[in-house]
């Protein structure tokens, strides 16, 4: 997993700093230099704001009527439903590009109610299965 997001991450940096080097040959000196160690700029070589990403995420939720929500909501949703559909915390760890495992647990892959249930169900057979074979020896 870990070789695949580095992998995808490289090949949308490498197209990024073409266009990039693209855009300073067709601009020449109105290419602003001040941000070259970036990866997002806009076209003319200015830094894209995290500002302009929040202003953007929200007026798409609210152009869809959507629930507003933090655009980092979206990692933490994202953890949560991988763990829901049984990926492997591990592996969430590593796509968060988490250090340690009690990051990825503690904050971002939120406990569902529907795994209590589960939990309870598994508790309850085990016990089932315990009392039959209680009752089956005690029969014998």
């Amino acid at each position: 997993m870990a070789s695949l997001y580095r992998f995808l991450l490289q090949s949308r940096c490498s197209r990024r700093l073409k266009n990039q080097e693209e855009m300073k040959a067709l601009l020449g000196n109105t290419y602003c230099q001040d941000f070259l160690d970036y990866i997002y700029l806009w076209p003319d070589g200015r830094r894209v704001k995290a500002q302009w990403l929040t202003t953007t995420f929200h007026r798409f939720l609210r152009n869809h009527g959507l629930p507003m929500v933090r655009f980092h909501d979206l990692r933490h949703s994202c953890a949560t439903f991988a763990r829901h559909e049984g990926v492997p915390m591990e592996d969430i760890q590593k796509w968060l590009g988490h250090s340690t495992i009690t990051t990825t647990e503690g904050i971002y892959a939120l406990y569902d109610d529907t795994q209590s249930l589960e939990t309870a169900k598994k508790i309850s057979g085990a016990i089932d299965e315990g009392l039959k074979e209680d009752k089956a020896k005690v029969m014998k």
